[in-house]
């Protein structure tokens, strides 16, 4: 993680002051997160960061696909 600029630590930390549902992904990020020690601020944290924005944008994924016919 280097190069991080200034304003990704500025960014997280105005998200996790907003009085709403805060959603994280992605395992670079995550690890950001955890080492300036606000990730546990957010309400949902997915290791999935790709998997996770299409989730979030409607599209399938092909597992859970296969889950919902079982």
């Amino acid at each position: 993680m280097k190069n991080i600029k200034p304003e990704r630590k500025t960014l997280a930390e105005g998200i996790v002051k907003i009085p709403a549902f805060t959603i994280v992904g992605g395992g670079d990020t995550i690890g950001f997160l955890k080492k300036k020690n606000l990730l546990k601020q957010f309400s949902f944290v997915s290791t999935g960061g790709g998997a996770m924005l299409e989730f979030l944008a409607g599209e399938y994924l092909p597992g859970l696909v296969a889950l919902e016919q079982k």
